[in-house]
């Protein structure tokens, strides 16, 4: 299915793609590079990369969206689900829209 919107964010100290569904909202954070030099045959690798996590909430489970200015150049949007608030990094002109989106989404 394709995603109603993707957009790249700052989440919990780290980049993360977002996807918006029509019913959910997905994330993947990508691990950390390490300066580890790996030589496999006749390669040479650096920034390996280790870790990684993926994150998906249902729209039915979230409660509430807000928004408010981060920084100098940024905005926050807060998504507020029954056990846990996620916070979003992004333009001002991003948070407007992912939080007409969700909002959308959650009065349908």
């Amino acid at each position: 299915m394709t995603a109603l919107m993707t957009f790249t964010s700052h989440i919990a100290g780290k980049n993360a793609t977002v996807e918006i569904h029509s019913d959910r909202i997905e994330w993947e954070q990508q691990g950390r590079v390490s300066a580890t030099r790996v030589i496999t045959g006749a390669a040479l690798i650096t920034g390996a990369r280790k870790g990684g996590s993926t994150e998906m909430i249902p729209v039915r489970a979230i409660t509430s969206v807000t928004t408010k200015k981060d920084g100098l150049r940024n905005h926050s949007v807060s998504i507020i689900t029954g056990g846990n608030t996620i916070d979003m990094r992004v333009s001002k002109a991003e948070a407007e829209q992912i939080k007409s989106t969700l909002t959308r989404l959650m009065l349908n």
